[in-house]
């Protein structure tokens, strides 16, 4: 779907996809205090999960119609919208790495990005079970929160992505500041297992 918006935008691809992205998320983060707090208590579970299948076709017929019933921006048949075809991408790999093994190193990256993300909401939501509780509820809370977080990240960098120079050295910035906040939230754990009480004196 995200191919698709992009061969038919003429805008900035970055602001396209963070901007879906953003939607995506926000969208999640929303349907899961929808399904826990109301859905299941009016429809059930089998119901909850009903509505959200209508939900998948309603969304693939709209994309189909949309590929039926639109063409490709011209904008996209000059840029293609493929690595290769980046200024600024081929400007930050000149005489470093190849187009092929940095197409390699940037699936592994987004693998290896995914898989820590999966960890610190398993890990976050653990932790924070021991002060909210290990309800149903508590979990719906929890995980709407981390998705939340996605979707404003995407959104902050929508008005960014596009301007970076060097889009690789913007990713490793991210990486480390992802992997510093996780670290700092290291000290707070002790206090969290000693209850809530301690959290708040700090």
């Amino acid at each position: 779907m995200s191919a698709g918006v992009l061969r038919r935008s003429d805008s900035q691809p970055g602001r396209v996809l963070s901007l879906l992205y953003f939607t995506n998320s926000i969208g999640a983060a929303l349907g899961c205090l929808v399904a826990g707090f109301y859905l299941i208590a009016a429809v059930g579970l089998p119901g909850t999960v009903l509505t959200a299948a209508c939900f998948n076709v309603l969304v693939a017929v709209t994309t189909y119609v949309t590929v039926r019933t639109s063409q490709p921006s011209r904008g996209y048949a000059q840029r293609h919208v493929t690595l290769g075809a980046s200024d600024s991408v081929q400007h930050s790999i000149a005489g470093r790495i190849t187009c092929k093994r940095l197409w390699r190193l940037l699936l592994f990256v987004s693998f290896a990005t995914a898989v820590a993300s999966f960890i610190y909401e398993v890990a976050w939501i653990r932790l924070l079970s021991l002060v909210m509780g290990s309800t149903t509820h508590a979990f719906e809370l929890m995980l709407s929160a981390f998705i939340l977080g996605l979707a404003l990240g995407a959104l902050w960098v929508r008005q960014h992505m596009d301007r970076f120079r060097d889009p690789l050295r913007a990713l490793g910035v991210v990486q480390w500041c992802m992997g510093a906040a996780a670290l700092a939230t290291l000290p707070v754990y002790p206090k969290v297992r000693r209850g809530p009480r301690a959290l708040a004196r700090g």
